[in-house]
């Protein structure tokens, strides 16, 4: 109700007031006290009704956007200019300005004015701060109220993402067998140390996204999250020994973001970058130890430990954490690749001998496939599609999918672990104090790289 209408309200009261009580001390005698209350309250109801009641503002702000246009291009780097004007004829409480996909859910921080005026001419940078956002159709959604009613601009954009590239390699080493050193090693700044922890490494991974490193202790039965920049400590959980088979492996992986790590209680457990546990995965068998886990679209694949060493296979549903299958594979099972979405292969050692063995999926069946005698597994790393690397004694050897070969592809090579660097097509291999590296896929060697530490392991930073 504006100043206007307040003041002719209140004139109209006053008004009435005056003549009914001239009329009344004139013509009392002609009213009963009941007509006296009757036409006092119809009169006042009347004025209150008619003239003193709240304007109902039924009009929206108008939002008018001349830059950025429709379907521009940007980058996520880029600096976004808004230009345009907004009016309305009540004053316009607040604007708000973000970044939303095809669902309208934020993608970026927002920013909101308040211009407490009926005109504001819109003239913003805006910043995309979530830097991680893939390419694609975005909207610009300028949103503006008066406190009744709200408008809501979209405006189409094409963002691209900023590339990904290598930053380096994070280095896990020791000097002796109470401590675990970590390094950031690149090709401009060199090696540099990040931080030095008071525990030999069970296992340990990264997160170039959270921009932290998760680490596993064999003394302290922990899992620890330090900064990438600093090392600062940002959270430790305790309590992952498993007390079933008396063993302690502390597996560490990431799957979306989260830093899953094998614990007590046939489990393991997905920990976000502040500390706060948010999935737990299950095994079927209570009996069971996780050791290692591999994670395929919706599919978890878990090698197991039962009491007296009996190795078996298991899976979880990674989206409930339900435990699926499980059955005995029968020897060590080091690593799991995915062919497709029907059949994962099993790559391992019992006894003296390489095995290769496929698991289908829809059968919940293990097939034996390879066995190589003589030869001791050390690691391997799926590249491409169809075709997986594995280091067994001093050889290199490349396992084809499709016609399920294994061939020796690099002999008399000193590595123990391999690793590929997606974005450079480059086969990293280390052994306990050098680094080597090859292009892919004709595997020469470019690069050789000693370390004055044992190398624990070694993984490559991206910068998202």
């Amino acid at each position: 109700m504006n100043r206007f209408t307040n003041y002719f309200c209140v004139e109209n009261l006053l008004i009435f007031l005056y003549t009914f009580n001239e009329r009344f001390k004139a013509k009392k005698t002609e009213y009963n006290i009941m007509n006296i209350k009757h036409i006092a309250l119809f009169a006042l109801f009347s004025i209150l009704f008619f003239s003193c009641k709240d304007e109902i503002d039924n009009v929206k702000p108008i939002i008018s956007i001349q830059t950025p246009t429709q379907n521009s291009s940007i980058d996520v780097v880029d600096t976004i200019h808004i230009s345009g004007m907004i009016t309305d004829d009540e004053e316009i409480v607040s604007i708000q300005i973000n970044i939303v996909d095809d669902n309208n859910v934020s993608q970026s921080t927002s920013i909101t004015i308040n211009p407490n005026s009926d005109t504001y001419e819109l003239n913003e940078n805006f910043v995309i701060s979530n830097q991680y956002l893939v390419s694609g159709k975005y909207y610009l959604l300028v949103k503006a109220s008066d406190g009744s009613n709200e408008t809501k601009s979209f405006t189409s954009l094409y963002i691209s993402e900023i590339p990904k590239v290598k930053e380096g390699l994070i280095i896990f080493s020791h000097t002796d067998e109470n401590s675990t050193n970590v390094y950031k090693l690149s090709d401009s700044l060199g090696s540099e140390l990040i931080l030095s922890i008071q525990d030999a490494i069970a296992d340990a991974t990264i997160s170039s996204h959270n921009k932290q490193i998760y680490f596993t202790g064999k003394t302290n039965e922990s899992i620890s999250a330090y900064e990438f920049e600093n090392g600062t400590s940002v959270w430790q959980k305790e309590d992952i020994y498993n007390a079933i088979t008396d063993i302690y492996k502390g597996t560490t992986k990431m799957f979306d973001n989260y830093a899953f790590v094998s614990q007590n209680k046939s489990s393991i457990i997905g920990i976000d970058n502040d500390g706060t546990v948010r999935k737990t995965l299950y095994i079927s068998d209570e009996n069971l130890s996780p050791v290692k886990f591999f994670k395929f679209n919706d599919l978890v694949a878990i090698t197991a430990q039962g009491v007296g060493g009996i190795n078996k296979f298991a899976t979880a549903n990674y989206t409930s954490g339900a435990a699926l299958t499980s059955i005995y594979s029968n020897f060590d099972v080091q690593n799991i690749i995915d062919r497709n979405n029907e059949i994962l292969y099993l790559i391992g050692q019992k006894e003296d001998t390489l095995l290769i063995k496929s698991y289908s999926i829809y059968y919940d069946m293990i097939d034996e496939i390879i066995s190589l005698p003589e030869t001791n597994y050390h690691s391997s790393v799926k590249i491409g599609t169809n075709i997986a690397y594995i280091i067994a004694n001093n050889s290199l050897y490349k396992f084809n999918f499709i016609y399920s070969s294994l061939t020796e592809v690099l002999s008399g090579i000193d590595a123990t672990k391999i690793i590929f660097d997606e974005i450079n097509s480059e086969i990293i291999m280390y052994s306990a104090n050098t680094i080597y590296t090859y292009d892919f896929p004709e595997l020469n060697l470019i690069k050789q790289v000693s370390f004055a530490e044992t190398i624990d392991k070694i993984e490559i930073l991206y910068n998202k």
